[in-house]
């Protein structure tokens, strides 16, 4: 079998090159003509150009024709296109306007929504200073030294609880929950006032009467948060809710009555007083210091006289040496 295929391709072998002898002068005939083509190329070139050259003449006035049309159809289609503009912009502006309320809305309710809003978390607030305010009177009793102040802490510290409850039965009223929002005012007043405490002295007067003004900046601030309520309830139709809060209002102003009668009565006073003791210790102390340091210049006088006069001794004695 080898051997036939070996006999196939050894035959086949001449005819194959017959075959490519035969095409390779045609081949070699055509690569000849090829510089005919070229002629032919170059010869058409030039015309090319010499048309290229001539159409474009044409194109350019064409195309300035054409330019004038443009910028006359673009002219005319401005005002158009600006009264369009200027149509639109309204239903724009309006559509935006009329956007604003509904974002407004979803984001802080309708205005009946709102103040009821703001009522609700008014009251939070108020009913956390309350809360809180109750924890810290006892430590403000604690520390002052007038009896009669102690005990109007004590009683008020009682009230504040009662308040608490009060509050509680309006957010029944509003037919919420009782919940406390952090008060920022009220715990700022309260760190005041133990920052009073810090500053004094314990025992004194000047302590109980720094311990009134801090109470009475609490009540001021009560005062005005009960009344702005107040009003808001009968704004809002309610009544009932405004009677309890108009109460405690009305508590809290009897107690800053009270600590300034407390205040005005004696606190102030012996407080006064024993600043002026205070000074006058010092003074005294400062005499003492002075009388002290005078007894010692007169010792260091007396002292100088002395050794003077042992110094003149001892020079009359080597005068008498000397003499004899």
């Amino acid at each position: 079998m080898a051997k036939a295929k070996k006999q196939i391709g050894k035959s086949a072998a001449p005819k194959k090159a017959a075959a490519k002898k035969a095409v390779a002068p045609k081949k070699a005939a055509a690569k000849k003509a090829t510089p005919k083509k070229a002629a032919a190329k170059k010869a058409v070139a030039p015309k090319k150009a010499a048309a290229k050259k001539a159409a474009a003449p044409k194109k350019a006035a064409a195309k300035k024709a054409v330019a004038p049309k443009k910028a006359a159809a673009k002219k005319a289609a401005a005002p158009k296109k600006a009264a369009a503009r200027k149509a639109v912009a309204p239903k724009k502006a309006a559509a935006k306007k009329a956007a604003v309320p509904k974002k407004a809305a979803a984001k802080f309710g309708t205005e009946g929504e709102q103040l009821e809003k703001f009522f609700h978390d008014s009251l939070k607030d108020i009913y956390w200073a309350e809360k809180n305010l109750a924890k810290a009177l006892p430590k403000l009793q604690k520390e002052a030294t007038s009896q009669e102040l102690k005990t109007a802490i004590q009683e008020h510290t009682a009230q504040t609880q009662s308040q608490a409850t009060r509050l509680e039965q309006v957010f029944e009223l509003l037919g919420k929950k009782p919940q406390a929002m952090k008060c920022d005012a009220m715990e700022g007043l309260i760190k005041e006032a133990q920052s009073i405490v810090e500053e004094t002295q314990k025992g004194s007067n000047t302590r109980d009467a720094g311990i009134i003004v801090a109470a009475q900046k609490v009540e001021h601030y009560e005062i005005a948060t009960y009344g702005s309520l107040v009003t808001l309830a009968k704004v809002m139709g309610q009544d009932e809710a405004a009677e309890i809060l108009a109460e405690i209002l009305e508590e809290e102003k009897t107690t800053d009555e009270l600590l300034t009668e407390i205040a005005e009565g004696s606190i102030n006073w012996q407080a006064k007083q024993e600043s002026e003791g205070d000074t006058a210790d010092e003074d005294e102390d400062e005499e003492e210091d002075d009388d002290d340091e005078d007894e010692e210049d007169v010792e260091d006088e007396d002292e100088e006289d002395d050794e003077d006069e042992e110094d003149d001794d001892d020079d009359d004695d080597d005068e008498d040496e000397e003499e004899k």
